[in-house]
C-alpha cells in the first residue's frame, strides 16, 4: 500500500507493510497503533523534512511490533524539549505493557519501534 501526505511543498512517499490482516489489531491495541502512527506522521510532517516514510506492522507469537522510519533530518533524542508527541507515544505503549525504542541522529532520520503484547488487545496483561 502506498500513499502520500503533505502539509508543505515537500513531497513524501509513505509505504505501509503488513504481513497479513489480523483480528488482534482491534480494540484498545488497534486504537493505540493507529494513534502512534498518527502522531509519527504528524511529527514527520511538521519537523522531519523527510522524503520517505516506511511503516511496518508485524505480528509475532506474543506481540505486535510497529516500526515507523523516516529519512528526515533527525534529532538528538537525549536532548529534552521535544514536546509531548514522543512522550505520548511512550505512555500509550507503556499503558499496554509494551516497550518503545526511539532511534535518531541529526541528519540521519528517525526510527520508532513499539512492541505491545497481544494480550493488550483484550485488556489483559
Amino acid at each position: 500500500m502506498r500513499g502520500r501526505f503533505s502539509s508543505s511543498p515537500l513531497r513524501r512517499t509513505c509505504t505501509l507493510s503488513m504481513a497479513q490482516e489480523s483480528s488482534a489489531l482491534q480494540g484498545e491495541l488497534g486504537i493505540t497503533l493507529y494513534r502512534i502512527v498518527q502522531e509519527c506522521l504528524t511529527n514527520i510532517s511538521r519537523h522531519a523534512e523527510a522524503g520517505n516514510v516506511q511503516i511496518s506492522v508485524s505480528q509475532q507469537p506474543m506481540c505486535v511490533e510497529l516500526s515507523v522510519h523516516d529519512d528526515g533530518r533527525g534529532f538528538d533524542p537525549r536532548v529534552a524539549g521535544h514536546g509531548f508527541g514522543l512522550l505520548g507515544i511512550r505512555e500509550r505503549v507503556k499503558a499496554l505493557g509494551g516497550s518503545c525504542d526511539i532511534e535518531s541522529a541529526s541528519g540521519g532520520g528517525t526510527t520508532i519501534v513499539a512492541q505491545m503484547p497481544l494480550s493488550a488487545q483484550s485488556g489483559r496483561r
